[in-house]
């Protein structure tokens, strides 16, 4: 898979394997709670940058041993990132063979990633076994958060407005923060630049798509998805709840001021009837989300001076209910309103490169709603979580040297965030480090290693929830601490060309 993204304008040396004929990758992680484990291993990982920031190295760039790509637009810039792990592959939605009916279903694809959780178009994933909260998933540089138990689904984007899907196997915190344990999932969004129309139609559930996407001159496009499909059936005809429907509209647009260019996104999505199936389908247990409805506003800026800017807005609600044949029916609201920011700044010289910024997210007015019925009584209803809100700022830091046929990174974040609800509030603070060195062995071996940590701050459910659910009556620990974890990646590649 080739690694060069629609990011924005700069140039970059990279070890670039064309084909991965063999590779041999060991990923060990651990997950840290005792704070002198986690303070070992900042303190190696400080120890080895100070090192490497001390001594004076001979850096020769050896232009037989790196390739230099050229990336051009206004994408977040942690994408052409040289210091995020080895494992970064991609897939766009032509070369799916057959029908995509969800993002995740285009995802699974990929080498490292699985379906995980329960079937239909919710249907979430994970990265080399890690998911729900332990991954993080961006579109356009967008994060989207929320407090759903299963995880991120990305089941409000149809899969006809993606361009592209990349993975960052591995810890990722030192760019990206909290919820990077695992990896990161980026979705790029595709702007047409002719005018089509696509129809899809597949057996699965009789599911249909019409598809409209259009340029509006030379700087507007835009796209149109409307999507429907009913149960389907498992291969020994067992029924299965995967019905949905879906309507999406998605608009870019760019200006140039000058240099300056100045990207534009406006995303809407409404979803309603979709099934969630799973093996308690349909006698025991019935799960329907009745409504679905996501805005994402995505404003990007670069500048002629290695500047980037983003700003951008995600405001989300939808509803399940849990439908069981005896005893108790579960049904949970859930609203929400994400905005934040980024600024970077990238520099490139002869024989290194380093990147530094400023994160910040907030998210606010964060209402979640459970209500419990049982047979023949009245519904019990208790706001769980009444107006919360988080906010989380983080600085970073990365640089790469390039030696002869070798190649040093580094990178560091620091991390401040604070949850509110009512009058309850907790703080948090963390510091995530990443190493990374390539060794260019000969013409067609070369090898990677990798140390990273990261974290996963507690959502606003697990440090305030209290409430029954389809699993049964849960309660939040609001002194609950973040989920960290250490990882180690050693990768061998033999690159062969054609």
């Amino acid at each position: 898979m080739p690694i060069e993204a629609p990011t924005r304008e700069m140039r970059a040396l990279v070890v670039h394997n064309h084909h991965v004929c063999n590779a041999c990758s060991l990923l060990f992680a651990h997950f840290r709670t005792a704070s002198s484990s986690r303070g070992l291993a900042r303190l190696y990982a400080t120890c080895a940058l100070a090192v490497l920031l001390a001594t004076p190295l001979r850096v020769i760039a050896d232009s037989s041993q790196l390739e230099e790509v050229l990336v051009s637009g206004t994408a977040d810039p942690r994408l052409g990132s040289l210091l995020t792990s080895t494992e970064i592959r991609s897939l766009s939605e032509e070369e799916q063979i057959g029908l995509a009916l969800s993002p995740a279903s285009l995802a699974d694809a990929i080498p490292g990633v699985a379906l995980n959780g329960q079937g239909g178009l919710f249907q979430s994933y994970s990265l080399r076994g890690f998911s729900r909260g332990r991954i993080r998933t961006e579109i356009s540089g967008v994060p989207i958060l929320t407090d759903r138990r299963a995880g991120n689904s990305l089941s409000f984007l149809p899969p006809g407005l993606i361009d592209t899907v990349r993975v960052n196997m591995g810890p990722a915190s030192s760019l990206y923060g909290s919820g990077a344990m695992g990896g990161v999932m980026n979705v790029s969004l595709n702007k047409p630049t002719e005018t089509s129309v696509s129809v899809g139609v597949s057996s699965m559930g009789h599911a249909r798509d019409v598809l409209v996407s259009a340029p509006i001159g030379e700087r507007t496009s835009l796209a149109a998805s409307i999507r429907k499909a009913s149960a389907s059936k498992s291969a020994d005809d067992t029924r299965l709840n995967t019905g949905y429907e879906q309507s999406a509209l998605y608009v870019s647009d760019k200006a140039y001021f000058g240099d300056n260019t100045l990207a534009t996104e406006v995303l809407v999505s409404n979803g309603s009837d979709i099934g969630k199936s799973s093996a308690l389908f349909p006698t025991k247990r019935v799960t329907d989300y009745p409504y679905d409805n996501h805005r994402i506003i995505n404003l990007r800026l670069t500048t002629s001076n290695q500047w980037f800017a983003q700003a951008y807005a995600h405001k989300q609600n939808w509803a399940s209910l849990t439908q069981r044949s005896s005893i108790l029916d579960n049904r949970s609201v859930y609203s929400s309103t994400t905005i934040g920011g980024l600024l970077s700044r990238s520099t490139q010289g002869d024989v290194s490169s380093q990147r530094y910024g400023l994160d910040m997210t907030r998210r606010y007015k964060v209402n979640i709603r459970e209500s419990a019925e049982a047979q023949n009584t009245v519904s019990v209803t208790s706001n769980v979580v009444d107006d919360g809100s988080e906010w989380t700022t983080g600085l970073f830091w990365e640089s790469t040297w390039f030696l002869d046929g070798f190649s040093l990174q580094g990178g560091v974040r620091a991390d401040t965030s604070e949850a509110n609800v009512a009058s309850s509030s907790t703080t948090h603070s963390d510091i995530n480090l990443q190493l990374k060195a390539d060794w260019q062995l000969g013409s067609s071996l070369g090898l990677t290693a990798e140390m990273g940590s990261a974290y996963r701050l507690p959502t606003l459910s697990e440090l305030y929830f209290e409430g029954e659910t389809p699993r049964g009556r849960l309660v939040g620990n609001k002194d609950l601490q973040s989920e960290e974890a250490v990882g180690a990646q050693l990768t061998l590649v033999y690159e062969e060309d054609n």
